[in-house]
């Protein structure tokens, strides 16, 4: 894969910064982010089923750029330069912006996307030796139409949530129409100044020392939503009460790593500590909102000795225990002055405990719920989002959690090689999770089909749903709707050997054939007895085909369309 640099060029706000607001702060928080950088690229394909897959693509180039200048305009540090550690000055030079094109169909990039190769897909060196522009843009147009936006937007002003906003801001503008125009809220260096270097100095001394020498590896570890509801109930069966998705991928993750430094050292369980980036915009009071700009960030740390047997749930009540001592009370010790002997004394029992001989440390950042996945500028939402590969002789334990399209988790894991080689042959986490799948088959789906066929009572119409939707996979059940309006269980759950594509890719004219008949909650014996039946079957892929019978007498295919849109939006 060759990626051609056609243009470069910055683009400018749309109009002018006024003088006042030439120089911005960077608070205390803004200073205390280690990296330049959190690279992001988003993947569109050209034929996307939007009304707009008809704009060709210097269109779609044209629209990119003019939305862009028009939300840098609300968005100016973003086309300002940085100037030193305490600011940047927001000159209007712009943002630089590349255009390339790659010699190769994004589906085939995607059939087994390399993270090594995805560097040339950002306008800037990973890591970079020098940064000046606070916000850097990559284009990369694919042989059959299809987009891979690189965004690398300087983290001294920007977290995941900011950039998020960012994008919908950005996206939105594009769209065009009647929808309400975004305006940031730049609160952070009022919120939290910086009067001293303190903290900051303190953060650098932290960070450094969790940085340890070797080769670092990256690999993709996707869970599906099915799964992350089996860690859950795993989880929460030994008594965490409603534990997050987040809380139980970390932490499972974190039992699968400790397994493997475990293993591949030959030795007893060393300690372990894991970081969690929080949001603090939640844990304020009052909280902030959702558009407030800026880095509003603050580890939590939980740690596990030791131990010769680690359970999932003692791990999610640690990680629990960790992210709720950030509270409203701590946020208040950051700020000013007098806030930061607490922070300071943080900072330095993380560093100190994580860089010791024989303690394993582990770092996750969440971008899960910052909606990257609706970034829709006028053809359609992304495929796929992804970070890049880590490389070089200098490394640090690191997982970014980010959502998949349907409600699964993908992990980016960047690991020492040895630690790595363990954690990809791990049994227990290869049961929950896909190693470096495809993005083109974490989210798959059949057409649905309707047919008007009576398998059973004339009363009845047959609505044959199979869904190949990978993502659901626990619940098995057939269950009734009664006259009353009340829920039954009852019946065996049926089983159907085999994979969901073996019988999908047999002849569609099959499906009058017994192996549908099979999918039905409704038999003659059944048929007048309730007015809703629903039966979900479970394939060994993780497939799903849910079939539903509708009383006709009570229904129209209107009528069970409305009811379909209520149940699927209240799950």
């Amino acid at each position: 894969m060759e990626v051609q640099i056609i243009s470069k060029q910055n683009v400018r706000p749309s109009s002018p910064t006024p003088p006042h607001l030439r120089n911005f702060k960077l608070s205390l928080l803004d200073q205390l982010i280690p990296v330049p950088y959190a690279p992001l690229l988003l993947y569109y394909p050209m034929n996307d089923n939007s009304g707009a897959s008809n704009l060709d693509v210097p269109k779609r180039l044209g629209v990119l750029q003019k939305s862009l200048s028009e939300t840098l305009t609300r968005f100016y540090p973003l086309a300002g330069k940085i100037k030193d550690e305490l600011s940047i000055d927001c000159n209007d030079e712009g943002a630089y912006y590349v255009e390339a094109q790659v010699n190769c169909h994004l589906s085939e990039f995607l059939r087994q996307p390399d993270l090594l190769l995805v560097h040339q897909f950002f306008p800037c060196e990973l890591p970079p030796k020098a940064v000046t522009h606070v916000a850097n843009f990559q284009v990369n147009v694919f042989e059959c139409g299809g987009i891979a936006i690189g965004i690398c937007i300087s983290h001294r002003i920007l977290d995941g949530a900011a950039l998020s906003t960012f994008l919908k801001a950005w996206s939105a503008t594009a769209r065009g129409g009647k929808e309400a125009i975004i305006y940031p809220e730049f609160v952070s260096s009022s919120l939290f100044p910086a009067n001293d270097l303190r903290l900051r100095d303190s953060a650098v001394v932290m960070f450094g020392s969790l940085f340890k020498k070797g080769k670092g590896v990256t690999k993709r570890f996707v869970f599906d939503a099915s799964s992350i509801s089996s860690l859950r109930a795993q989880a929460a069966s030994l008594g965490v009460e409603c534990p997050t998705r987040v809380e139980v991928v970390s932490s499972f993750l974190w039992k699968c790593f400790m397994a493997a430094s475990e293993e591949w050292r030959g030795s007893q369980r060393r300690p372990s500590l894991l970081t969690h980036l929080v949001n603090l915009r939640r844990k304020m009071e009052p909280k902030l909102g959702e558009n407030s700009m800026g880095n509003f960030l603050w580890l939590a740390a939980a740690k596990c000795m030791n131990k010769s047997r680690v359970e999932l749930n003692d791990l999610v009540g640690e990680v629990r225990k960790a992210i709720s001592k950030i509270d409203s009370d701590f946020v208040e010790q950051i700020k000013g002055d007098e806030g930061n002997s607490p922070a300071e004394q943080t900072l330095k029992e993380i560093g100190e405990f994580g860089s010791k001989d024989g303690v394993d440390y582990l770092g996750f950042s969440s971008w899960c719920r910052f909606g990257f996945y609706d970034a829709d500028f006028g053809w359609g939402k992304p495929v796929w989002i992804s970070s890049f590969a880590v490389s070089g002789s200098l490394t640090m334990n690191l997982i970014i959690l980010a959502d998949t399209r349907c409600d699964g988790i993908e992990a980016f894991v960047t690991l020492d090689e040895k630690d790595m080689t363990v954690l990809e042959g791990n049994p227990e986490l290869l049961k929950f999770a896909s190693l470096n799948p495809s993005p083109l088959d974490i989210d798959k789906s059949v057409q649905l089909l309707l047919r008007h066929k009576p398998v059973c009572d004339k009363n009845y119409i047959n609505l044959e749903f199979l869904l190949g939707l990978q993502h659901l996979k626990v619940v098995n059940y057939v269950s009734s709707f009664a006259h009353h309006s009340t829920y039954q269980e009852q019946g065996p759950v049926i089983w159907k050997p085999g994979l969901l594509t073996s019988i999908l890719m047999n002849s569609l004219a099959n499906l009058t054939s017994w192996q549908c008949v099979n999918f039905f909650p409704v038999k003659e014996s059944t048929a007048a007895v309730y007015v809703t039946s629903v039966q979900e079957n479970v394939f060994e892929c993780g497939g799903n085909g849910i079939g539903m019978c509708t009383c006709h007498k009570f229904l129209d295919g209107a009528a069970l369309s409305s009811f379909l849109k209520a149940w699927t939006a209240t799950a």
